[in-house]
């Protein structure tokens, strides 16, 4: 795995250990299984450029309504 990619997916995993159903949230956003998240998490699944935008633009909402 890439190293930007190997941190995006570092990142969104340390987002959604902070609180039970962020996990499900990131799925359904995703439009993917929590199985598929986990493999994704896993390496046993590859990201593709859809997701990996997705998952940027998901951590920046965020970030945003966190700040508010």
């Amino acid at each position: 795995m890439k190293p930007l990619t190997k941190d995006l997916l570092l990142r969104l995993r340390k987002w959604c250990e902070q609180e039970r159903g962020r996990k499900s949230l990131v799925a359904r956003y995703l439009d993917i299984d929590s199985q598929a998240l986990s493999n994704l998490f896993g390496d046993r699944q590859q990201l593709t450029g859809e997701q990996a935008l997705a998952i940027q633009e998901f951590l920046k909402k965020q970030r945003r309504s966190k700040k508010k």
